[in-house]
């Protein structure tokens, strides 16, 4: 028994009854974007069902050269399942922090000198030490989570 097998049983309770949607855009036009902290859910923050909005979520929901390769990647897709109409509205983008981060000890110097650092991108080849293969390595120190939860619109 490993840590994963009650998540892979609950998962093949589901692929017993679950019928997948067809291939289409979500049902809200928008991409959120927010941090992966695991105790603060886009689904459940803003009342959204299974399809209804793109989600991005990493460390302090920050915008990085990988999110704006994906969010590229997501407009071609929208475009291609929309006939492939060029629109400069094919959904908006939310930038969303949130109160309490559990990244907010990042800002922390004292954290920040004894923290590896990731890359400029996440796909690139580097490989964390072997005394961190258990745990994702720390984002980088430059800022910490707002204090205030909001909302941006691009």
């Amino acid at each position: 028994m490993t840590k994963m097998t009650s998540l892979l049983e609950r998962n093949e309770q589901l692929a017993r009854t679950y019928t997948p949607a067809a291939l289409g855009v979500p049902a809200q036009p928008v991409l959120l974007l927010t941090c992966l902290d695991h105790r603060v859910d886009p689904a459940i923050v803003l009342g959204l069902q299974l399809g209804d909005a793109r989600v991005i979520r990493n460390a302090r929901g920050r915008v990085t050269q990988a999110v704006i390769d994906d969010i590229a990647y997501l407009a071609f897709l929208a475009q291609q399942l929309s006939g492939g109409q060029v629109a400069d509205d094919l959904f908006e983008v939310a930038i969303i922090h949130h109160t309490q981060c559990g990244t907010s000890f990042l800002a922390d110097p004292g954290f920040g000198s004894r923290s590896p650092r990731r890359p400029a991108s996440p796909r690139g080849s580097w490989k964390p030490p072997p005394s961190l293969t258990r745990t994702p390595p720390s984002a980088p120190t430059s800022s910490a989570c707002s204090p205030h939860p909001r909302c941006h619109r691009r």
